[in-house]
């Protein structure tokens, strides 16, 4: 059977975030990095502009250092890249999308079939006295683009492979922009702008 996924780079960070340090140990099953070129991560701060009542949508923010390669596959049109975290293993991050047609600029414009999903513990305020101003409440947190009641925009990925020709597995480079992030069903909307650029190999099976 042939290999999912091989390596990781990442280049970039996510709102200008610091380049992570290097990590020593990893989950089980995972690929470690290639950290020589430095790792990003996705930082943002999720909150609403508007609540239907004053205990709604409690704001969080999300730290997510994407910098372990979870798997890679393409086949057909059907391209799924998933990442994890070396110092917090419940967290992730997906791309998916069923529109894949080789190398190129493509728009994660369908819920469900073409977006970015990213998924992580964080840390809340609790409703008390009818406002946000509880003891805190950690728990997990999903956020994605496109928004299906949130109202993020479509994402934009940019996937360059060198010899597109080659057989599988092979290095694919993800280059992906969110304007904002926002969690489904909520009025949480999640900035600044999200850009973060992947290396990764990528297997068929």
């Amino acid at each position: 059977m042939r290999s999912l996924c091989c390596s990781l780079v990442i280049f970039a960070a996510a709102c200008g975030g610091k380049p992570q340090a290097p990590v020593t140990s990893l989950p089980p099953g995972t690929t470690k990095p290639d950290l020589g070129l430095g790792s990003g991560k996705i930082a943002v701060s999720c909150d609403a502009t508007q609540r239907a009542n004053p205990c709604d949508a409690a704001p969080y923010n999300l730290d997510v250092a994407a910098d372990v390669v979870d798997s890679c596959r393409i086949r057909g049109a059907q391209l799924t890249l998933q990442l994890k975290s070396s110092d917090a293993p419940g967290d992730a991050v997906t791309l998916d999308m069923d529109n894949y047609g080789g190398p190129g600029s493509y728009q994660l414009d369908e819920p469900y079939k073409r977006f970015l999903r990213v998924s992580s513990e964080a840390t809340a305020p609790s409703c008390q006295n009818n406002a946000l101003t509880g003891p805190p409440v950690n728990g997990t947190r999903v956020v994605s683009a496109p928004g299906i009641s949130c109202g993020s925009p479509a994402c934009r990925v940019d996937i360059t492979i060198a010899d597109p020709a080659a057989p599988f597995p092979k290095p694919v480079r993800f280059a992906i922009h969110c304007d904002t992030l926002c969690e489904s069903g909520s009025a949480l909307v999640c900035t600044p702008a999200t850009d973060f650029t992947v290396e990764a190999t990528c297997g068929d099976s």
